[in-house]
Order: C-alpha cells, then structure tokens, then sequence
C-alpha cells in the first residue's frame, strides 16, 4: 500500500524544493500569503477610502485583490519546477 502512494508521489508535478521544505517554512508561507497579503490589502484598502471615498468599497476590493495574489503565489511556489 504505501509503495503505490510512495510511486504516486514520486510522480507528482510538484516541484522538489517544495516537498522537500519543514512545516515551518510551509506554514510560514501559506500564513503569509493566505493572511499577511490580504491584511496588507485591506489596510490599504481603509487608507484608499480615506483619500478616496466614494461607492467602492476599497477594503473589500483590495483584500480580494491580495487573496487572488496570495493564493497565485502559493500556486507558482508549489508547481514551480
């Protein structure tokens, strides 16, 4: 059983850096890019509205915009080659 899974792994598109990275350089990233980006939008997302009100909510948007970002580099450091 775990010859198959260990085969099925060894096949894997992703890249060797990623599976051969700790958790906690994982963790850190997937922390980073799942909450840090987006938090980082969103600030800037209360500072726009400050300088910039109107009927975008700019927070919402550029928190959405920093969650895209955030999982897009997740996407490109996992599949990198």
């Amino acid at each position: 059983m775990f010859n198959i899974l260990a085969a099925k792994l060894a096949q894997s598109p992703l890249s060797e850096k990623a599976w051969n990275s700790s958790l906690q350089d994982f963790a850190s990233r997937v922390l980073g890019a799942v909450v840090g980006v987006p938090l980082g939008g969103y600030l800037l997302g209360l500072l726009a509205s400050r300088f910039s009100p109107g009927e975008i909510s700019w927070p919402l948007a550029l928190t959405l915009l920093g969650l895209a970002f955030g999982c897009g580099y997740l996407w490109y450091w996992v599949r990198r080659t």
